[in-house]
């Protein structure tokens, strides 16, 4: 599907997220994310991936355990978010939108935990990317997407997580398997309802 310009602009990215969440679930999937490709064909229409319960399981995770200094800071939160699951034996994570405030648990986030063996990591450079603004969670999602199908994968979701190897940054990008999770247009007037 071309990128177009978003016709749901007035959506937060976390929104978003909420919308993907709601939509994999409707559809009968444990989670899913939006690639931020939009088209009008069909009355207009956004990517998405959705993920079965094999690939993925959700949890809510308390703020203090995700070390993340601002939980509202997408981006932020999408880094503790890979490197919380990475220390739990995960290979990868990415947060729902969901956040909610539990008595005696505090603050939690939704994360959903990809399964091991369910995904590779690659670390790539955002030129391998086409040269994205590392800032803009529609762009790299945007990226990331078109970086898995270039290279036969399923889908995939940037982590906002980077290492330095020598003068270069390399960025952690998820990657699933083709025929592991299922990409689907979602009607734009069911993820502005």
């Amino acid at each position: 599907m071309p990128p177009q310009s978003n016709p749901s602009a007035k959506l937060t990215d976390a929104a978003r997220l909420r919308a993907a969440a709601r939509a994999a679930t409707d559809r009968g999937f444990t989670a899913g994310f939006p690639n931020f490709h939009f088209s009008s064909a069909h009355g207009g229409v956004s990517g998405h991936v959705f993920l079965p319960a094999s690939v993925v399981e959700w949890r809510d995770v308390r703020v203090a355990d995700l070390q993340v200094a601002n939980p509202f800071n997408l981006r932020e939160l999408f880094i503790s978010a890979y490197w919380y699951a990475v220390r739990d034996g995960y290979p990868a994570a990415f947060p729902n939108g969901h956040q909610a405030t539990h008595p005696g648990t505090g603050q939690v986030c939704g994360i959903n935990l990809i399964k091991p063996g369910q995904a590779v990591i690659h670390k790539v450079r955002l030129t391998d990317l086409g040269g994205p603004a590392y800032v803009s969670i529609p762009a790299m999602f945007r990226a990331v997407a078109n970086y898995a199908t270039a290279n036969g994968f399923g889908g995939g979701f940037p982590t906002f997580a980077m290492t330095r190897v020598g003068r270069v940054s390399e960025h952690h990008v998820v990657l699933f398997p083709a025929g592991s999770v299922t990409w689907a247009d979602v009607p734009l007037s069911e993820i502005t309802a």
